[in-house]
């Protein structure tokens, strides 16, 4: 959980006034329903139903009555009030808050949780409840709530007064009523209770009660631990024992007892994994495998068996009896000597059976049933099984059942006392004596007093009671529970409630009932306590009544966030961290530490004893000397706020003998990585985590890893000792978990190169594995398998233990860093199986589970007759849902019942056991151990998974220390099978019973030693990996690396000289043990090989002339089967196939053929770890242990390789079915329509016999001729893909795996295995869209081209693509031009472009911006558009009803949009996608057009071109001028990296200074500016791959400058992301637009500039790789047109064009008399509003002067110009007309001292002369300027604003809090700073308070326009109904919802502007609906009159 200082109080705070002021404009509480409380930074706090921490939203119901809120709206965009749509029937109780999570999920959980379709901003957004009619708001924060922190909440936080009236240990009067004389009056107050008698809560009672008769046994455990006989030797033994206990003669001198439990249990059944049956009981000490040893079970009870033959079995390890009184055995197996009435095993055993047979005669009987087992020691198990029938010995888990009460027909009961309730304890008045066995009811009267019940808010009571109660409040029933009816003295309880649920309190919200409350003392609290029987074991009632008042309430911040709950008590805002002045790490000398926080007012707390800080920590004063090894964790806190997160950085002192490492003048360093531990002195043990420093250093291009380096990652970690029996070696194992400062887990920090993740192994060889390498050997070998495994890598280690200096006595030697095994995306990667899931699919996966010992405190479950642990989820995780526990123990059961019956199919399905477990990972993983003799294999660390839908996977591998011939000593002999020498799981065992596994096992083993497990591979495999241990290590260089020589010193385990297995290798060398490895690995493989029919050889394949002849050899005196047809010549069960021939000589092929052959052996016993497979036999006939035929010989012959065959069509994401889809079959998805299609490009057949699909999809083909251009296909689904695309097609068959729907690699190759394709598809980048699910599949462009090139493929026209054709590409009609920003008056448009001659009827044809439905628009009957024709649709057209009609619909101008053109058939089907066009954010008033007209791309267009021929496209102003894509290596190897010589030069070809903040470069390369940077007119900045402002880059910056030659004035930014394509690619300019209103933080990406560069002409080639950039030829030159481009000499920072005329470079303000001199007093974060753009903070000055001067840069003016050359205005609407024409004070000229040497104009006014609005600057064209046109800007004052807003500047209470927040000093560009003295003080403060304005005084944000000529008179007609279709009246309907239904219903016409209403605000205020009319004609006329 994230951790945040805790601010710790002494006791409880009631009444404390916050001083938070009443927040403007947040709060509208206008309905019932309320947002009370949200959560929009959730970090691992409160987790929803997939156990994600997603945000929340909680709502209030705060009437008095329920509200049904289905209906309602949830929405964070102000402009889209419908957004999300709370679903039907959810009622609000009152006063109940209800959690909706804010996923952006868009469900509704199982569970009922539901999930809206939008997430939270942490940094503000608005938020609003909206009720059914879309309009009506109920409660919403606007504009927005401000920033969010971390598991912070914010909402309506209230000061409240909590009393508990009544609670446990209140007095009160008490009866247990005999009859109904007080029945219906004793719950008044006035009622006379003084006869009953006084009790003190609670009441009740809690007796045993009398034995009674249940179904089971007793069950009785005794365990021997001491005495004069403190072993159990056998069955006498332990009845004896057993017999003297129960008789109470038992001698404690000889048998000391350690355990004697006696209970009830319902199932004979105990002992793990040992027994033969699942679902194993605990034993009667709550364990499933107990350690114990000398112990004994007995259960005994009494039985009815039905008449009948039956036999029952005892299995036990170790002996037992069973023993039936009134039986006779007719027949006993492996019993011991024993009466005939029982079956016995005398002595000790392994797990086995003894077995009776017996007959019961007709009407049954009922006898008497003792058994018990006793453990002598090792194993322990214990089984009472039944069969109908006489049967021998061999008990199964299928065919046998265990036996309990109602098994077979079989009762089983036995006498039990129940246990005394829980409660007892609670109990203050006991009512036994008069209840118990007499009545059911109790009546408690409880009286209280209420100070003042007007005041209260809320009332809870809170009930603690078994089995039921009644709740009355003065008469008045208030809450029951359990009880239904008219209540009664006699009453009883529903039904009989769980004892252990009356020990919590059961919550009930009495808010409503607050009327029934009086003011004094006359108040009766009465409960009803109700019994399910007079005789029941216990009653209890305890009560607790609380009400709160609120005195407060404000929107606040809380730390402690609470969901469905009150809310806590708020803060005002929350603390930022504090920084520290020095990064944590390794130091050599004294330094002092400095603790800054964000907030001056702020008292920094820290620790330095590894604690949390509190408020009660070490107050920071002043700098923290740091001498020593120390920690520092500091926290912020400050009254009213929330405290802040906490932050650590810990300083380790590196000792003397590690900064000068064995006198070499330099500090330790190694070849490989290192790692330092610091455990400040703590102790480190198994038991849990503790807290420690983590520092990694790694070796770089310089040199080796070094403490004179930075470490690579410092961080906070947990550590604790790990693993078994190497837990206690002296050289312990651990793991570990990064940790955040303010975490437990930092899942985002990756490891050497490995997947980010928070937790780790750190294995440390010792003992046992000399070479290092198991582990990490394996795991390669297992990872080239395709088999999913950890990765590694070795490391060195120091561990400080002793809280000291880091010295080398600290070293640890070598270790393993391992990924440990958890469910993750990088680990184990299968779906998160949230705590939650309960049904299908979501409960059927993921688990991960292990066969190991069990983890300190769990228990594990048992399932398939095998003990199994939980390891994630974990255990005490998933206890909490049994739903997930059931299944997977089901799912396994089911499996073991197929796995483990005669057929080795299920009994009941039919379903072999490979419907339920991976049989090729099954396989594998057993090799796997196999191969490396792995001695813990399988039956310790034996991992398996399930993901979700997926199968029970064995794996990941894990655990070879004890392998390949280690110093165990079990794994020496390479010839052995791991089965010879460890038990292990019946599951393995009963594998290879099975005919058909041996078989593909050894097939596996023989394919993978003609590839993976070849000697050669190995070798190589082991060479690779002990690279990693250095740049030099290898097994031919003698020299032993540094770290292993390092390592045996400081462990003294050294390289062994000999071993049981004679290699004679070792030679007390490491490099010795490695070449011992080998050998001992080329010894097994070779015994391996031996154990099967050696395969058949065939004769070379590939491509051949035919005729051709094929021979086969083989092994001596066995027969060679072969096929050519690519069949296998074994048959299912071992035969031979008819489709075989025997090989008798040579024979030939004319035709591509693929020929599989096994040599066949019918003598041959192979010894395949079969373990005794005659035990697993229950037919009785025997197994033959045959492996006739050897593993399968394949080779390929072919007339051409690659033939010519290509993939033409991928079909990875079809559309969803549609209706007539699932009405064939209601169970299709969209899956089932997957497709891969394959063409023959050649001019010859093709047999595709043995070509295959080896990723992504897993395919075959058969024997099958392709003709030259025909098609065939593959597919998922046969039948989902004939309901979509019919019959006819040539399907090749069906393959296993998808297509994933997120890209992946698809492999195909032929016969021969030469790769006809290995490609990657992908849905990012330009990959097509359009395939990803929304109805195209993706086509190839060109067969002969890239696949791995998005260019290379496009998006099927055709509807649901073209499987079996070739794709067409059509360009008949275009969308040629989009208008998507259209501020009023205008509109959306689309306009479509007939490229051809021929006129074409488009009518029925559908326009939409949505994939997720196209018929939005659909195009009306008209006449065919002409050749060469334009039509245009606009919103008149498809945007009507303005968004009331979920097809309407209009362009998103801020995030970009679609617009999809589709063709319909005669039956209304889509055929094709005509056109599909894609876009960015857009400027208001600019639209995208195809450049060139009608076949180019969509670019921003310098004009609106509506049904025209499209202009050309806008270009900059900034510009891309200079690109360096593809440096050359200008010195070599070891060199200056040529990458580190790519750059982008952007040149600003503009007027002004433009403000870079946000800007972008995209695509190719990211990077964005930091805020601040500003680019001058005329300047070229450039951007690089590197940072050149960090101090690490210094030589490499030095080098870029040195090499192009330019100074620091060239100004460099970086890096960027990414890598300039050396082949081109897209490089995008983006500049950010303003943000829409209802996403206040969201900033569009505006077009600025695009350079689309290519290395093939038309693009200039010279640029690739010779030395020449590509330069731009002009500023205002298209990007993207190869003309624009020449190639040259690279100069960066210098462009060849530089605009010569008179220009105005740059426009600010200054801060006149203020305490900066001279250009200090220049505001570099205010800039110039320029006509069109809308302000901000950014254009307007808070100086509590006003504006008082202004600074213009002018570039080239003729002469310096004069005030006459200036026109001033001022004002504060969008209406220019009406501004004041004012002068200024004074001029002053200096040349060269603005931009580029530019003269510098200071214009003066007077102080106070503009404050509080806007002034317009005019630079008018004159003689002295110049200019050809006038140059105007504008600038606004707003005193005491410090920017808080976007959205308006107001001077409110939060620039008050603003200023108090952030006293202290201040620069220039200081929001709260407002006089300038460099100082927030409370001259600043009185500023904000003398400056507070509201919506009717404030500074208006405008839009400044240049007038528009007269526009013509607007008249309206109220008697015309045909033009609610014009731009004016949707204008209109825009500003006025509800004149929507008028229009939509033909209502009268309506035509004012819109821009009118905008201007008035008041009458915009003041309109309705009725006086709606004249308001239109009062503003026509008020426009007609100012235009007069």
């Amino acid at each position: 959980m994230r951790k945040r200082c805790e601010a710790r109080a002494g006791g409880r705070r009631l009444r404390r006034k916050l001083a938070v002021e009443q927040l403007e404009h947040r709060a509208l509480l206008a309905g019932a329903v309320v947002i009370n409380e949200i959560l929009a930074s959730n970090n691992d706090l409160y987790r929803d139903y997939d156990d994600d921490d997603t945000d929340w939203i909680e709502l209030l119901n705060t009437s008095g009555s329920n509200v049904d809120i289905g209906g309602w709206f949830l929405t964070d965009d102000q402009a889209n009030l419908t957004k999300w749509q709370v679903p039907a029937s959810t009622v609000l109780a009152p006063y109940d808050p209800f959690l909706i999570f804010a996923s952006g999920k868009d469900f509704v959980a199982p569970t009922g949780e539901m999930h809206t379709n939008f997430r939270l901003n942490d940094a503000g957004e608005y938020l609003a409840i909206v009720e059914p009619d879309g309009l009506t708001i109920s409660s919403e924060i606007a504009p927005e709530y401000p920033p969010q922190f971390r598991n912070v909440s914010y909402g309506s936080a209230q000061l409240i007064d909590t009393t508990v009236l009544v609670s446990e240990g209140s007095t009160g009067k008490v009866l247990v009523p005999t009859d109904a004389t007080v029945d219906a009056t004793w719950t008044a107050p006035a009622f006379d209770d003084a006869s009953w008698t006084a009790a003190t809560t609670a009441i009740g009672y809690a007796t045993q009660g009398p034995e009674n008769i249940v179904p089971g046994y007793t069950v009785r455990m005794l365990d021997v631990n001491g005495g004069t006989n403190p072993q159990l030797n056998n069955t006498t033994e332990a009845l004896a024992l057993v017999d003297s206990v129960i008789a109470g003669t038992h001698n404690p001198a000889e048998y000391q007892l350690g355990t004697n439990i006696v209970t009830t249990g319902e199932v004979a059944d105990f002992g793990g994994g040992e027994g033969t049956f699942p679902n194993t009981q605990t034993y009667p000490d709550g364990t499933a495998s107990t350690a114990l040893e000398d112990f004994l079970v007995e259960i005994s009870g009494t039985v009815t068996i039905p008449a009948g033959n039956w036999t029952i079995a005892l299995g036990s390890d170790d002996g037992g009896l069973v023993k039936l009184q009134d039986v006779t055995f007719s027949s006993k197996s492996n019993s011991s000597a024993s009466a005939a009435n029982e079956i016995r095993y005398e002595n000790p055993r392994g797990h086995a059976w003894t077995s009776g047979q017996f007959t019961v005669p007709a009407g049954g009987i009922t006898t008497s049933l003792r058994a018990l087992f006793y453990e002598r020691g090792g194993g322990d198990s214990f089984e009472v099984a039944i069969r109908a029938g006489h049967f021998n010995n061999s008990v199964n888990s299928v065919d046998w059942t265990i036996l309990e009460d109602g098994a077979l027909g079989w009762d089983v009961e036995t006498n039990a006392v129940p246990p005394i309730p829980p409660y007892e304890s609670l109990i203050a008045t006991d009512l036994e004596a008069d209840m118990y066995d007499q009545h059911t009811s109790a009546y408690l009267r409880t009286r209280f007093t209420v100070d003042d019940a007007s005041v209260l808010d809320t009332m809870t009571l809170r009930m603690k009671y078994d089995d039921a109660f009644i709740a009355y409040i003065n008469g008045t029933e208030v809450a029951r529970s359990n009880f239904s009816g008219t209540p009664a003295f006699n009453s009883t309880a529903a039904a009989a409630r769980n004892d252990s649920l009356a020990l919590t309190y059961q919550e009930f919200n009495l808010s409503s009932d607050l009327n029934l409350l009086q003011t004094g003392a006359n108040n009766v609290l009465a409960i009803h306590a109700i019994n399910v029987q007079d005789d029941a074991t216990g009653l209890l009632a305890l009560a607790e009544l609380e009400v709160v008042e609120v005195l407060s309430t404000n929107r606040s911040y809380m730390a402690n966030p609470t969901p469905d709950a009150a809310n806590a008590t708020g803060s005002i805002g929350a603390l930022y961290p504090p920084t520290f002045s020095v990064d944590g790490g390794t130091f050599t000398s004294d330094f002092n530490l400095t603790l800054t926080s964000p907030d001056p007012s702020a008292a920094i707390r820290y620790t330095n004893d590894l604690s949390e800080p509190t408020e009660n920590s070490i107050l920071y004063t002043g700098p923290i000397s740091i001498t020593v090894t120390t920690q520092i964790r500091a926290c912020a806190f400050r009254t009213d706020y929330v405290p802040s997160e906490i932050v650590t950085e810990s300083y380790l002192r590196l000792g003397a003998d590690l900064q000068n490492y064995l006198g070499s003048g330099q500090a330790f360093q190694s070849d490989i990585p290192f790692i330092v531990l610091d455990t400040f002195g703590q102790g480190i043990d198994a038991s849990d985590f503790k807290n420690i420093a983590f520092g990694l250093y790694e070796p770089t291009s310089a040199g080796p890893a070094s403490f004179a380096d930075e470490p690579t990652l410092q961080s906070r970690a947990g550590l604790k000792v790990r693993g078994s029996s190497s837990s206690g070696f002296s050289k312990r194992p651990y793991a570990l978990e990064l940790r955040e400062d303010y975490s437990d887990d930092d899942d985002a920090k990756a490891l050497l190169g490995m997947e980010a993740e928070s937790d780790w192994v750190l294995h440390g060889p010792y003992v046992f594995d000399r070479t290092f390498t198991h582990n990490a050997f394996i795991f390669e070998l297992s990872q080239q398998l395709g088999v999913d495994a950890m990765d590694t890598r070795f490391i060195e280690v120091f561990n400080n233990q002793d809280g000291g200096e880091l010295t080398y006595g600290d070293y640890f030697g070598v270790y393993v860093l391992i990924e440990k095994i958890k469910r993750d995306a990088g680990r184990v990667d299968v779906q998160k199986l949230s705590p939650q899931y309960s049904t299908e699919p979501e409960i059927s996966g993921g688990y991960v589970l292990k066969i190991d010992r069990a983890d300190p405190g769990d228990t594990g479950f048992n399932a398939g007759g095998q003990t199994w642990r939980y390891v994630d989820p974990k255990e005490i995780e998933i206890e909490q849902n049994p739903l997930q526990q059931a299944y997977i123990t089901q799912y396994i059961n089911e499996f073991w019942a197929a796995l483990s019956s005669s057929t080795f199919t299920h009994p009941t399905t039919g379903q072999p056991y490979s419907a339920w477990v991976d049989v090729a990972a099954a396989i594998d993983h057993h090799l796997l151990n196999e191969l490396m003799l792995n001695v813990d294999a399988l039956r310790l660390s034996g991992y398996w998974y399930k993901d979700r839908d997926g199968l029970l996977t064995p794996g990941p591998i894990w655990d070879f220390d004890r392998a390949a011939e280690s110093a165990d000593g079990r794994d020496d002999n390479p010839a052995t099978w791991y089965m010879d020498i460890e038990g292990v799981p019946n599951l393995w065992k009963r594998f290879f019973v099975d005919l058909e596994f041996r078989q593909a096992y050894i097939d596996r083993w023989v394919e993978l030693r003609q590839g993976k497990f070849s000697d050669a591979n190995l070798f190589a495999s082991l060479d690779n990996l002990i690279e990693g241990l250095g740049p030099d290590v290898t097994t031919n260089n003698p020299v032993e690396p540094a770290s292993m020589t390092r390592d045996t010193a400081r462990w003294n385990q050294d390289p062994r000289n000999g071993s049981n297995y004679p290699s004679g290798e070792l030679n007390g060398t490491w490099k010795g043990e490695i070449a011992h490895m080998k050998a001992w690995l080329a010894a097994r493989t070779a015994w391996l090989d031996s154990l099967f029919v050696a395969p058949p050889t065939i004769s070379q394949g590939g491509v051949i002339m035919p005729p051709h002849t094929v021979t086969l050899s083989g092994p001596a005196g066995v027969s060679i089967y072969y096929t050519t047809d690519g069949s296998d010549p074994r048959e299912s069960g071992g035969g031979i196939s008819p489709q075989a021939q025997l090989y008798t000589g040579p024979f030939s092929v004319t035709t591509t053929t693929l020929v599989k052959a096994r040599s066949y052996d019918p003598t041959h016993n192979v010894d395949t770890p079969s373990a005794n497979p005659s035990a697993w036999d229950q037919s009785g006939a025997g197994i033959v242990d045959q492996e006739m035929w050897s593993g399968l010989s394949t080779s390929a012959f072919t007339l051409e390789s690659p033939p010519s065959i290509r993939i033409t069509e991928v079909n990875y994401h079809p559309r969803n079915p549609d209706a007539d889809e699932l009405a064939i079959d209601p169970s299709l998805d969209d899956n089932d329509f997957e497709f891969v299609e394959i063409k023959n490009i050649g001019s010859n057949p093709v047999n595709l016999v043995g070509t295959q699909f080896t990723n992504g999809i897993s395919f075959t083909f058969p024997n099958m001729i392709l003709n030259p251009g025909a098609f065939t296909l593959v597919v998922k689904d046969p039948g989902g893909f004939e309901a979509r695309y019919g019959t006819g097609l040539n399907v090749a068959g069906v393959y296993s795996g998808s297509l994933s729907n997120g890209g992946e690699r698809i492999v195909l190759l032929d016969a021969l295995g030469a790769v006809i394709h290995d490609f990657q598809y992908d849905v990012s980048g330009a990959w097509p869209g359009r395939a990803d699910g929304k109805g195209s599949s993706l086509e190839v462009r060109d067969v002969a081209g890239d696949y791995d090139n998005d260019n290379n493929w496009r998006p099927s026209q055709e509807y649901h693509g073209s499987p079996g054709f070739d794709g067409v590409t059509y360009t008949d009609i275009v969308i040629n031009e989009v208008l998507t920003h259209t501020d009023p008056p205008l509109v959306d448009f689309v306009e479509l472009y007939n490229t051809t001659s021929t006129p074409i009827d488009i009518s029925g044809w559908y326009l939409s911006d949505s994939s997720g439905d196209y018929r939005k628009f659909e195009i009306p009957n008209d006449d065919p558009l002409a050749g060469g024709g334009y039509v245009t649709f606009d919103e008149d057209d498809f945007n009507l009803s303005m968004g009331v009609d979920p097809n309407d619909f209009s362009f998103s101008s801020a995030h970009g949009d679609d617009v999809y053109l589709l063709q319909t058939d005669a039956n209304g089907e889509f055929t094709r996608f005509v056109d599909h066009v894609e876009f960015g954010a857009a400027r208001n008033a600019e639209s995208f057009g195809r450049w060139p007209n009608g076949v180019g791309e969509l670019y921003p267009l310098v004009a609106i071109t509506e049904s025209a021929h499209n202009a050309p496209p806008r270009v900059g102003p900034v510009v891309i001028s200079e690109i360096m894509y593809n440096p050359p290596n200008p010195d070599g190897p070891g060199g200056i990296d040529p990458d580190d010589l790519e750059f982008v030069e952007i040149y600003n070809g503009g007027t002004q200074t433009e403000s870079l903040n946000r800007w972008k470069l995209l695509d190719a390369v990211g990077f964005e500016f930091a805020d601040g940077t500003l680019l001058a007119p005329m300047e070229a900045i450039v951007v690089i791959s590197f940072n050149p402002d960090d101090p690490l880059n210094a030589s490499r910056l030095a080098d870029f400058r040195n090499h192009y030659g330019i100074d620091n004035s060239v100004r460099l930014f970086g890096g960027y992301s990414g890598k300039l394509n050396n082949g081109g690619e897209d490089l995008i300019l983006s500049r950010p637009d303003m943000p829409p209103d209802t996403e206040p933080n969201f900033y569009p990406e505006l077009l600025e500039d695009e350079a689309d560069y290519d290395d093939d002409p038309p693009w200039p080639t010279a640029p690739d790789g010779t030395g020449k950039a590509l330069v731009r030829l002009a500023p205002d030159t298209f990007g993207n047109d190869p003309a624009s481009w020449q190639p040259d000499d690279p100069t960066p920072g210098t462009v060849p064009f530089h605009p010569t005329g008179p220009t105005v470079v740059d426009r600010r303000v200054l801060y006149g008399n203020s305490s900066f001199a001279d250009d200090a007093a220049i505001a570099t974060n205010k800039f110039a509003l320029r006509p069109g753009a809308s302000a901000t903070f950014a254009n307007y000055s808070s100086y509590h002067l006003g504006i008082n001067a202004i600074v213009v840069d002018a570039a080239n003016f003729p002469q310096d110009p004069t005030l006459g050359d200036f026109e001033f205005r001022t004002g504060n609407s969008n209406d220019l007309a009406g501004w004041s024409l004012i002068s200024a004070s004074s001029v002053a000229v200096s040349d060269g001292a603005g931009l580029l040497g530019s003269k510098r104009i200071r214009v003066f006014f007077a102080d106070h002369q503009i404050e509080n609005e806007w002034v317009q600057v005019t630079v008018r064209a004159t003689a002295n300027t110049g200019l050809t046109a006038p140059d105007v800007f504008y600038f606004g004052s707003v005193v005491g604003d410090t920017g808080d807003s976007s959205s308006h500047t107001l001077v409110n209470a939060f620039d008050l809090n603003g200023v108090r927040s952030h006293a202290g000093t201040a620069d220039i560009n200081s929001p709260y700073d407002f006089d300038r003295n460099q100082l927030v003080d409370g001259a600043d403060f009185a500023a904000a308070r003398d400056g507070h304005t509201n919506f009717t005084t404030a500074v208006k944000l405008i839009t400044p326009v240049l007038l528009p000529p007269p526009p013509a008179a607007i008249v309206w007609s109220p008697s015309s109904a045909t033009s609610c279709r014009t731009i004016e009246a949707r204008s209109i309907m825009r500003e006025f919802p509800e004149r929507r239904a008028v229009c939509a219903a033909g209502g009268p016409l309506i035509t004012a502007e819109s821009r009118s209403l905008r201007s008035h605000p008041t009458a915009r205020e003041d309109a309705n609906t009725d006086d709606f009319d004249e308001l239109l004609l009062t503003l026509a006329e008020s426009r007609l009159d100012r235009e007069r």
